[in-house]
């Protein structure tokens, strides 16, 4: 088999166990947390973000503190809060990592600043799932190493996430 067919195929079953994971993670009962109210008129909580650099793929963003962060050796990371199913984010990043087949209507270009002050051009795709659950991905070649970086997740933290994308030199 030629090696692009091979990367082609890994990279395919990559981003199907990755769904099919999200898909099997949302059919289980998230714990029940007794969370106490906030007395009226008190102070509402701060959320504090941090900053996720990865410097393999050379991007960096910001992400809650309360989310758990799995790394592997690869580059790749997911980014997750274990109280919150509904907020997740997941990176990557490889040589020539495929587009989805999505309409037009799906694809949204996406500009993501660098360390030099000027910006790259990326693509945000949205994307359903049968249940209708949206999953948003973010791809775009880094100008320094070559690779294709993909970020992708759902929920209030990932759009906060891809807002704070910058291009690391």
């Amino acid at each position: 088999m030629h090696r692009n067919t091979y990367l082609l195929v890994v990279v395919l079953s990559i981003c199907a166990a990755l769904l099919v994971g999200v898909n099997i993670g949302k059919r289980l009962k998230p714990p029940t947390v007794a969370t106490p109210a906030p007395p009226a008129g008190g102070p509402t909580p701060v959320i504090i973000m941090q900053t996720y650099t990865d410097a393999y793929c050379g991007f960096s963003l910001v992400y809650p503190s309360t989310f758990t962060v799995l790394e592997n050796a690869s580059g790749s990371a997911i980014l997750h809060n274990p109280l919150d199913k509904t907020q997740s984010i997941t990176l990557t990043c490889q040589k020539a990592i495929p587009q989805p087949a999505l309409t037009a209507d799906k694809i949204e270009t996406f500009t993501i600043p660098d360390a030099g002050g000027s910006s790259i051009s990326a693509k945000l795709y949205h994307e359903s799932s049968a249940e209708g659950a949206t999953i948003d991905a973010v791809i775009f070649r880094h100008p320094g190493n070559g690779m294709d970086s993909f970020v992708a997740g759902y929920g209030d933290a990932f759009d906060t996430a891809i807002r704070s994308l910058r291009i690391l030199p």
